[in-house]
């Protein structure tokens, strides 16, 4: 079944109703918790942005616009990321073995994360939301907040 998240975020908007919330970080909560990890590279504070996340989507619900909810979240996980690196003063690669298919040979998974290595954040970041979240390019943008032709390239 698939979730109605227009119905979900109208009820916690009209009634404060936690329980449709719930459900909205529950549907989404995984792939959040994913991506921090790829994007800090340190598994609590990938937890702790996630959690700081949703409590900013649920204080900012009545700010979103439509369009993607899990890109609306994205973004604004996106942010907080940016802001508790530079808090440490530093963004590492976002290097993670579980990035490599289990089954690949150990030279192939070695190889890649070499490449994976010679890009940029911006760059490693883009391909992990197209590849990973499934974002289209224009999602990607405005989560980045880059140019669509930044994408693109």
């Amino acid at each position: 079944m698939k979730l109605d998240e227009a119905n979900l975020i109208g009820r916690v908007l009209k009634d404060d109703d936690r329980h449709a919330f719930r459900q909205l970080v529950l549907h989404h909560q995984s792939g959040l918790r994913i991506f921090l990890r790829r994007v800090l590279n340190d598994e609590t504070l990938a937890d702790d942005c996630a959690q700081e996340t949703w409590i900013i989507v649920y204080q900012k619900l009545a700010a979103y616009n439509g369009g993607s909810f899990r890109s609306w979240v994205l973004t604004i996980a996106m942010r907080k990321a940016i802001r508790l690196k530079s808090k440490e003063g530093r963004m590492d690669p976002l290097e993670d073995e579980t990035t490599a298919a289990p089954s690949a040979p150990d030279g192939l998974k070695l190889d890649l994360e070499r490449a994976l290595a010679q890009l940029t954040l911006a760059q490693r970041t883009c391909l992990h939301l197209a590849s990973c979240e499934d974002l289209s390019h224009e999602e990607i943008s405005g989560v980045l907040n880059i140019p669509l032709g930044t994408v693109k390239s």
